[in-house]
């Protein structure tokens, strides 16, 4: 039977490694293959997420401003 995945809690996995990624240096110098290594994976299984650098930060960008939404609602 094949691996089931969650894709949308691997794509939450990736925008976490992302975050922890934008901590430690600048965004613009941060890489795919940084946050592949950052999330545990290669950049190849990163690009069936997310396919390009640009998605990825939108993604983030739009979970952000979900997630603060959502705190200031409560």
């Amino acid at each position: 039977m094949p691996l089931v995945v969650d894709k949308e809690a691997m794509r939450l996995e990736i925008l976490m490694a992302f975050q922890r990624c934008i901590e430690r240096k600048p965004l613009t110098k941060v890489s795919l293959r940084d946050i592949a290594a950052e999330a545990g994976m290669s950049h190849a299984k990163l690009l069936n997420y997310f396919d390009s650098r640009d998605a990825l930060v939108v993604s983030y960008v739009r979970y952000t401003k979900d997630f603060m939404t959502a705190k200031c609602k409560a």
